[in-house]
């Protein structure tokens, strides 16, 4: 059966303090890491590219048919999604390091109402709710003020907890 699919994508929503990440650079960035631990397929898979190593898992399950009336059709998609990125130990200088860790859970739910039009064709519309938590795990080794430093600008020690 051919479907015709109507699906709403709604912008994350972050909340976090205000001053939880300041440059919008990174922002930017985080929320393009969230957008990629989301996906519908089932998947394990692994990348590394440019010094970044990628370990993405996705697992969906959807109830067929939950109810049914005439042509119309209720149907519910879960998911749980999980992406790890950590980067090669970077060198800031002779006696400090950073190496770079995100991980992002994403659980992702998804109402389908479907009409089949015939007995090829139908519709179907869907709204797709979920929650993300986003933690920065990266470590460091050196001298406490560069360690502050980098906490103050939001490159250590915080996670975001998204709706979207």
């Amino acid at each position: 059966m051919k479907r015709f699919l109507l699906t709403y994508f709604s912008p994350f929503v972050a909340l976090f303090s205000p001053d939880a990440l300041s440059d919008k650079a990174l922002t930017a960035g985080y929320a393009k890491l969230i957008a990629l631990s989301s996906t519908n397929d089932i998947s394990a898979s692994t990348l590394y590219s440019d010094g970044l190593d990628y370990s993405k898992y996705s697992l969906p399950y959807t109830f067929k048919n939950i109810y049914t009336d005439g042509d119309y059709a209720f149907n519910i998609q879960i998911r749980g999604n999980y992406l790890k990125v950590k980067s090669e130990v970077i060198d800031i200088d002779s006696s400090n390091s950073l190496r770079s860790r995100w991980d992002i859970l994403n659980l992702t739910t998804s109402p389908q109402l479907t009409y089949s039009i015939n007995k090829n064709y139908s519709l179907e519309g869907e709204l797709e709710l979920g929650y993300s938590n986003m933690q920065n795990k990266s470590s460091f080794y050196g001298e406490d003020d560069v360690k502050a430093g980098l906490r103050e600008a939001k490159l250590l020690d915080w996670d975001i907890n998204t709706l979207h």
